[in-house]
């Protein structure tokens, strides 16, 4: 990769480099932020909610029953658009570069 042997490179760091949301992301049953703050070790709130906001769903967020503390669960309407929300904000808190 750009003329480095790929054997050679820190996998934990070039992992650290790629934001990947699959075909069917998921959440776990636990509050949005709590979801999003799993995308990055250490997260902070601040953070979470910064990554939110760049991926375009703090407003969505916000008009949650909770907001960012709404517990995820398989009843409610909601949770497509959530799952969606949040595993691009997950995906954006580790502010990857590719």
């Amino acid at each position: 990769m750009d003329g480095q042997d790929l054997p050679s490179l820190n996998l934990r760091w070039l992992r650290s480099l790629i934001g990947l949301v699959g075909q069917e992301p998921i959440l776990f049953a636990t509050s949005i932020i709590e979801n999003v703050m799993m995308g990055k070790e250490n997260a902070t709130r601040q953070e979470a909610i910064a990554a939110c906001t760049k991926a375009n769903a703090h407003t969505f967020v916000l008009g949650l029953p909770d907001g960012y503390d709404t517990q995820v669960s398989c009843e409610q309407t909601w949770t497509c658009h959530a799952t969606v929300a949040a595993s691009n904000s997950y995906r954006l808190i580790r502010l990857p570069c590719l």
